[in-house]
């Protein structure tokens, strides 16, 4: 990532990098009718504020908890995933009032993600930097993409780097900014299936596999040139 490019050039390494991300499966992630499994939750036709991933502080979710707390627009929430932070989330969604708009699923195989994805409105990554901690990539949001799920991101780390402009970015740590950021998107269908298809061009022009292998295969061949 470029994060992680800066990072090494901080610490003195000079030589020539190349940048090659994450990439992402475009035909496994891709956008599919979540009706069945959205109805299997409890979710129906609710709108849908999701995240996928660790469940630690640093991934800020004690600022999204207190942000959708904030909303006057009805919604459930969607979290994914496993952590020591889990007994904090559900003592926060118990304390703001929101425990049962809340829907926690444990841990899922890789191949179950893009159901889940699909299941989501909105994904969130409220990631903030610590004393020891940043979002180097933040892979969940090409995935997230590339199913042409709508995608809002903190300003932290490499995550505005890897939404560009196919996403909403907010203020890290502010759950106000936060807050505004998705009544942009709750309000607004046209916006939130614009940036669905600005996302999943996104991946396939930067994150898709092919893509990846190519500038991958190029950096080989370079190197067999020069030797």
């Amino acid at each position: 990532s470029q994060k992680a490019a800066q990072l090494l050039r901080q610490r003195g390494f000079k030589k020539r990098m190349e940048i090659i991300p994450n990439g992402v499966d475009t035909k496994l992630f891709r956008k599919q009718n979540g009706a069945l499994m959205r109805k299997s939750l409890g979710i129906d036709s609710i709108f849908t504020i999701g995240y996928v991933g660790r469940f630690i502080k640093e991934k800020g979710l004690h600022i999204l908890l207190k942000a959708v707390s904030r909303l006057s627009q009805d919604f459930r929430l969607l979290f994914v995933g496993e952590g020591p932070y889990k007994k904090e989330i559900i003592h926060l969604s118990n304390r703001f009032g929101i425990n049962e708009k809340l829907h926690l699923v444990g841990t899922i195989s890789p191949d179950q993600v893009p159901l889940y994805l699909n299941c989501m409105d909105i994904l969130v990554l409220p990631s903030y930097k610590s004393s020891n901690w940043e979002e180097f990539f933040g892979r969940v949001l090409i995935e997230a993409m590339a199913c042409e799920v709508s995608v809002i991101g903190s300003d932290s780390g490499e995550i505005p780097n890897v939404i560009g402009k196919a996403g909403i970015i907010f203020e890290s740590k502010s759950f106000d900014s936060l807050r505004k950021a998705l009544e942009r998107i709750m309000g607004n269908g046209n916006i939130r299936l614009d940036l669905g298809k600005m996302g999943r061009l996104l991946v396939k022009n930067c994150y898709s596999w092919e893509r990846i292998s190519a500038k991958t295969k190029d950096v080989y061949f370079e190197l067999l040139k020069r030797n």
